[in-house]
């Protein structure tokens, strides 16, 4: 090797010595060291404990890696059991929770209270006449036994005063000749 030139093969580093100081070429990212600090035996000595923690971390993975395939290897049975026992019971549903959520419409008060308004009222061309209106009066106060008798209106969205907001709040209402 010719004087002044310190050289090391490697697919990812070479070391030479160009007017008095060592250049490192890692991966075309030159950076430049005074040739005293970098001698062949102290380069030799970083690299040897630089595979040795390389190996160390990879069995730390390795390790990490079975402990943790170990734990699912063992759970994932549990869980598939569980999963076919919801199933069964008729626990386990998926998709949306409602018609709304099927047609896109889940996040439309507007369209939904006009929705309600028809369900509620006793008139309307869906033929259950009283009968969903007094179950849900029945169900939301059970102890007033209220039935629908005479005039029913249901009205929707009806503006009512003004809100810290400056906006109308919007309710639904229903009338009723009792």
């Amino acid at each position: 090797m010719a004087a002044g030139i310190v050289a090391r093969s490697s697919t990812e580093s070479q070391l030479t010595t160009v007017n008095g100081t060592a250049a490192l070429e890692c991966w075309r990212h030159p950076m430049t060291v005074p040739t005293s600090v970098f001698s062949d035996e102290l380069f030799d000595e970083v690299s040897l404990e630089w595979d040795t923690v390389c190996r160390e971390v990879d069995h730390h993975k390795q390790a990490a890696a079975q402990e943790v395939s170990s734990e699912w290897s063992t759970a994932l049975p549990a869980m598939e059991s569980e999963f076919q026992q919801l199933i069964t019971q008729g626990d386990w549903q998926r998709g949306p929770e409602d018609i709304f959520s099927i047609i896109g419409l889940e996040r439309n008060e507007v369209r939904h209270s006009a929705m309600m308004a028809w369900l509620l009222d006793p008139l309307g061309r869906h033929g259950f006449g009283t009968a969903l209106l007094e179950a849900i009066l029945e169900e939301c106060f059970p102890a007033t036994k209220l039935r629908v008798r005479g005039t029913t209106t249901i009205v929707c969205e009806v503006a009512r005063g003004d809100t810290r907001a400056g906006h109308h709040r919007l309710e639904s209402r229903l009338h009723s000749d009792y």
